[in-house]
């Protein structure tokens, strides 16, 4: 008999207010364990984070998922996103390291079907090109509200 392949589920939201997040953690969730439900998956561990991931370190239940994933060495983690997993580079690339030694096979993106797979070189590199997608839209964000806040002050609206 096969053994059962195995996951952990990780669900992020970048703010703790209910009515600045597009994507909920209920919807995360729902998406997540659909995926799970399909292929069969043993879950070890559902980790849920309400922090920003623009900055690395920032994150507890990110270290943890990162800690797991060593010790016991993961087929998939599975996310609704690799926006959820990470947004900043140093964390992308804590995560890619753990690919590459084979400590996770794959991540699965729940929402889009993607499909990283660590032991392909060409995906995995298509999974650098994801979480620098995500640090690049970061940081557009970031411009925007800078732009908006300097119009709003040249036009006399001080914020």
């Amino acid at each position: 008999m096969a053994q059962q392949e195995t996951c952990i589920i990780y669900l992020r939201k970048s703010t703790q207010g209910e009515d600045r997040q597009t994507v909920s953690i209920e919807t995360q969730e729902n998406e997540c364990d659909d995926l799970v439900k399909r292929h069969n998956f043993r879950v070890i561990d559902k980790i849920e984070e309400k922090r920003s991931a623009k900055t690395s370190g920032k994150r507890p239940w990110f270290t943890q998922l990162l800690k797991l994933c060593k010790k016991w060495g993961i087929d998939y983690v599975i996310a609704s996103d690799t926006t959820r997993v990470s947004r900043n580079t140093m964390d992308a690339a804590l995560f890619t390291e753990l690919i590459s030694e084979k400590k996770i096979k794959w991540l699965y993106a729940a929402s889009t079907g993607q499909l990283f797979d660590g032991l392909n070189i060409f995906s995995a590199m298509m999974l650098g090109i994801s979480f620098l997608m995500s640090k690049a839209d970061n940081d557009m964000r970031a411009s925007n509200v800078i732009t908006k806040m300097k119009t709003h002050y040249d036009n006399g609206r001080i914020i």
